[in-house]
């Protein structure tokens, strides 16, 4: 009996140490993943008319690979307000997927999604 108790407190303080530095989704109780490199590079960028969309890669080169989309109009960075919402702009039509700190996944696409996909692939497309 005692080894019982002895073993599930000691499971219950492994459980909460791994999740105590994690931050929560605003709508849900599932700790949110967090990101191994603060700030991911600029990997890509496509302009027009005073738009710039910047591609960021998370884990680049993993098989836990995601990109991030950081969008900016006459260098003033534009930031969705709900998960879903779509803007017109001269480059595409773009897509709000949420902040990084949002996703359930570290692969799941975050930041302004361009309706043009191909924007959006993967790091090693580019290689021979």
């Amino acid at each position: 009996m005692r080894k019982s108790i002895t073993l599930a407190a000691l499971l219950l303080l492994a459980c909460a140490t791994a999740f105590a530095g994690c931050k929560t989704n605003d709508d849900s109780d599932t700790p949110a993943y967090k990101y191994p490199d603060p700030e991911p590079k600029h990997a890509r960028a496509y302009k027009d008319k005073g738009w710039v969309l910047y591609v960021q890669y998370i884990a680049e080169g993993t098989r836990s690979e995601g990109v991030h989309g950081i969008l900016y109009h006459d260098g003033v960075e534009v930031t969705g307000k709900k998960k879903g919402e779509t803007i017109d702009t001269p480059l595409s039509k773009m897509t709000w997927m949420g902040h990084r700190s949002e996703v359930a996944h570290m692969w799941s696409p975050s930041g302004w999604y361009p309706e043009n996909k191909d924007w959006m692939r993967p790091s090693w497309a580019d290689r021979p």
